[in-house]
């Protein structure tokens, strides 16, 4: 127990990845009489096709153990999805999914990851290739680390129908929100200096604002707070550099942001501004990334600012 808990201590209350690129979470269980800390393994996404079945091994250490279980079981495999449309990505899933398709957002979370790699001038499914319907316990979706070529989306976040008193989720918004974070994560831009540098000085005026119980910046930006009127829930920019870095990008591409921005109190318009001026400097600063798209779009909205507010 002592070694457990040393262990929960040291990979405190943020999730993290085992070496064999499993996610790997910590949260409380409690009924009336008990509580106990549950640690969850999310296995990482291996590159699968329509006949190959994956072994899973898991690093035992963030359960206080030393050692390894290494390929313990195989999951089934998943089948090619055929799109109509001629798109270069890959889409894949299970059977059981195939004669709801139509009723799928599939089409529209593909364009978003397609917005997103033209922006940042790659081409289409030159960073991601494969995309994976999952149909398990957890509606989310999100890419694996260990490999920016997949992402995976859960078919709830794919459905054009209200699912557990949800309103269908704008897909295209979601896939680019998961772009970024493959491509970022590619470029190596989640470990920027100059990012982390202005999310932990967002961070102190975010506790300090909780602790003053006024409103702050974080939650403005997420995706479900960005557009008061979209229909999508979910965003955690507070969360870590890369998760900030997915959100702001994400709403800096939004259709309607003029609209948006001009809602905005003046103290989030402030610091969007100064943010905005901090990315636009970290694109110039970086050969591959000062003449894409992306870059100029941040010149735009700063002008936008100067002329506006």
């Amino acid at each position: 127990m002592d070694s457990l808990e040393n262990i929960l201590r040291q990979y405190a209350e943020f999730d993290t990845f085992d070496t064999f690129g499993n996610n790997v979470c910590r949260d409380m269980v409690a009924d009336a009489l008990t509580s106990s800390t549950r640690i969850t393994y999310f296995p990482a996404l291996a590159l699968m096709d329509s006949v190959v079945a994956i072994e899973y091994s898991f690093d035992l250490k963030y359960l206080g153990y030393s050692g390894v279980l290494n390929k313990i079981f195989s999951s089934p495999s998943v089948s090619r999805i055929k799109i109509d449309d001629p798109w270069p990505y890959m889409v894949y899933g299970v059977k059981k999914i195939l004669p709801k398709l139509e009723s799928y957002q599939v089409k529209d979370f593909l364009l978003g990851i397609a917005d997103i790699e033209s922006l940042f001038a790659y081409d289409l499914s030159e960073v991601i290739k494969r995309i994976y319907i999952t149909t398990d316990h957890i509606q989310n979706a999100g890419y694996n680390s260990s490999d920016t070529a997949s992402v995976y989306v859960h078919e709830l976040t794919l459905s054009k129908i209200d699912t557990v008193g949800f309103l269908p989720v704008d897909a295209r918004i979601v896939g680019r929100h998961e772009a970024i974070h493959a491509i970022a994560d590619k470029l190596g831009l989640n470990d920027n200096e100059l990012l982390g540098q202005l999310f932990w000085e967002l961070h102190s005026e975010f506790r300090a604002n909780i602790m003053g119980g006024s409103g702050y910046f974080y939650a403005q930006l997420d995706e479900e707070k960005f557009d008061p009127d979209s229909a999508i829930f979910g965003g955690h920019s507070f969360e870590s550099p890369k998760e900030f870095l997915a959100s702001y990008l994400n709403s800096v591409v939004h259709e309607n942001w003029e609209e948006i921005m001009a809602k905005k109190s003046e103290g989030f318009s402030q610091t969007y501004t100064h943010v905005t001026q901090v990315m636009r400097n970290i694109f110039i600063g970086r050969p591959e990334l000062k003449n894409t798209a992306m870059a100029s779009l941040l010149e735009v909205r700063l002008v936008w600012f100067k002329e506006n507010k």
